[in-house]
């Protein structure tokens, strides 16, 4: 091609799909119900006897904002989740209402006894779904 042909050539963006906020929040949703339906798949319930702790933060991530998008979503599936961004609701008492745990925070110290509540949670059986941010 010649140079002048090359300036009229269409170009092309370097992300061949535009994908607009809905879209994402609808991918986003679907990966989240599949993980969760992963993550317990060893476990006796059906879906709708499915509670889930959501552990959020008060970061930039915006954990409430997403929990308030996907709750009545996975509402409509038979997963209840319940939301926390208090670091002391991971103890062994506590997390035993739950089926599973969804980790969507940056959390930046744990102490020993939470570390080990969901440790121990996770090693009988219980689901646990980090997502993004999870960094704990």
């Amino acid at each position: 091609m010649e140079r002048d042909d090359l300036q009229s050539y269409p170009k092309k963006s370097m992300y061949p799909y535009s994908v607009t906020v809905s879209e994402t929040m609808s991918c986003f949703l679907r990966f989240l119900l599949a993980s969760c339906c992963l993550a317990l798949s060893g476990h006796a319930a059906y879906a709708a006897d499915l509670t889930l702790l959501f552990m959020g933060d008060n970061g930039h991530h915006q954990p409430m904002r997403r929990f308030q998008q996907l709750a009545p979503e996975l509402e409509k599936k038979g997963i209840l989740l319940r939301y926390t961004d208090n670091m002391q609701d991971l103890n062994p008492q506590n997390l035993s209402k739950y089926d599973g745990l969804v980790l969507y925070a940056n959390i930046d110290r744990i102490e020993d006894s939470q570390a080990k509540a969901v440790l121990d949670f996770i090693a009988s059986g219980k689901g646990f779904v980090p997502l993004h941010c999870a960094t704990y």
